[in-house]
């Protein structure tokens, strides 16, 4: 069966299913950021280089995220659109 999902074997005799093992992520897989992370990636974006930070209405001119900013340097998953920051 394919997709992880195990074994299908069919024979004249009987088929047998044999279910792949399923292991769960470990509780702290994608941890929240830290205050000193999202701090960092703050500073990072009111720095950056190529002017694209607009103080003002708080937002990134590169992905046009205003108004989130705050939300956007918190994720886990958003990344910086010039690369300054990962996810």
């Amino acid at each position: 069966v394919v997709g992880g999902l195990g074994v299908l074997v069919l024979r004249w005799t009987g088929n047998t299913y044999t279910p792949a093992l399923q292991e769960r992520p470990p509780e702290d897989a994608h941890p929240e950021l830290t205050a000193d992370q999202v701090a960092a990636r703050r500073a990072t974006c009111q720095a950056c280089p190529g002017d694209m930070y607009e103080p003002g209405p708080d937002r990134c001119r590169m992905c046009g995220c205003g108004g989130i900013m705050a939300q956007r340097t918190a994720s886990r998953w958003a990344t910086c659109p010039r690369g300054y920051w990962h996810a």
